[in-house]
């Protein structure tokens, strides 16, 4: 979800808390530069299949209930695709993260013959990233957001559901348990099997059932995706993970600033609140006596 003006740059906020600092600082040596990697076969100049599910930022988009979301494809090997079923494939990333994520897989299984699809979640990649007052970023919002998503790409056809990550992915397995007749299949890759689960301290905060308690500064996605890796993340990975955060110039057109007197007779603190909540986070409120 949206965490902040984005158009605050990737190094670790002065805002954040102490914990996720020094998670961020440990995470760092965790990323490397690196070259761009070759799009093209390097001893037959031949153009890599699946490219376009390599990319940075997932082309593909659908159009639901008023939102756009971003998702990357692979058609199926025509010759093998009878044999994997026509139950299509949907890969779900969790918070903070992408489909970029999943780029090397969605080529691997369309080369097993499975149609597969894998989306950027609301408010993450390149979906959209709409303002509190039009999408809640809870639990419900996604729920019915997910089963929308699935409804307008495979109307017909239960799928093969495969969740990974932190909360957005608990969120999805909710709504697959919700509704057992839409799922094929249910793979889970290291999620929280209960929403009570511990989460590490700096994304329990995204929890929150209060908007205005959770976390205003730019969400560190490159050092969250590479501290959780188990190898060396190559910069321009890191990067694109981060690109949402920092990219959005919509939510960093205009900067506000609230001073708000805490001695006001008439009209109460519990207003302002009311009012950042329906809005993006790139407010700075300031009280005083």
């Amino acid at each position: 979800a949206p965490n902040g003006c984005p158009g605050v740059p990737p190094e670790i906020p002065n805002q954040i808390s102490s914990t996720h600092r020094n998670f961020l600082r440990q995470s760092n040596s965790y990323v490397q530069g690196g070259s761009e990697l070759e799009e093209v076969d390097p001893t037959t100049g031949e153009v890599l299949t699946g490219t376009s599910a390599r990319a940075p930022l997932a082309s593909e988009t659908v159009q639901v209930g008023g939102l756009t979301w971003a998702y990357r494809t692979s058609n199926p090997e025509e010759s093998i695709a009878k044999e994997a079923g026509e139950e299509p494939v949907i890969l779900l990333h969790g918070i903070g993260s992408s489909s970029y994520s999943y780029r090397e897989v969605v080529v691997q299984l369309a080369s097993s013959g499975y149609r597969v699809y894998a989306p950027d979640f609301i408010g993450h990649g390149n979906s959209s990233k709409p303002s509190p007052a039009e999408f809640a970023y809870d639990e419900e919002s996604y729920k019915r957001s997910i089963g929308a998503f699935i409804d307008a790409i495979s109307p017909e056809k239960p799928v093969r559901l495969v969740v990974q990550g932190y909360i957005l992915a608990q969120y999805a397995l909710l709504w697959a348990l919700d509704n057992p007749d839409r799922i094929d299949k249910l793979v889970i890759l290291n999620t929280p099997l209960s929403t009570k689960a511990k989460l590490p301290p700096y994304l329990a905060p995204y929890k929150n059932p209060l908007p205005f308690l959770r976390p205003k500064g730019t969400f560190a996605a490159d050092m969250h995706n590479a501290g959780g890796s188990a190898y060396v993340m190559q910069r321009r990975d890191a990067d694109v993970y981060m690109q949402p955060y920092v990219d959005d110039a919509g939510a960093n057109e205009a900067l506000t600033l609230v001073l708000f007197g805490g001695s006001d007779r008439y009209l109460e603190q519990k207003s302002v609140f009311d009012f950042l909540e329906t809005k993006r986070t790139c407010i700075k409120l300031q009280t005083f006596e």
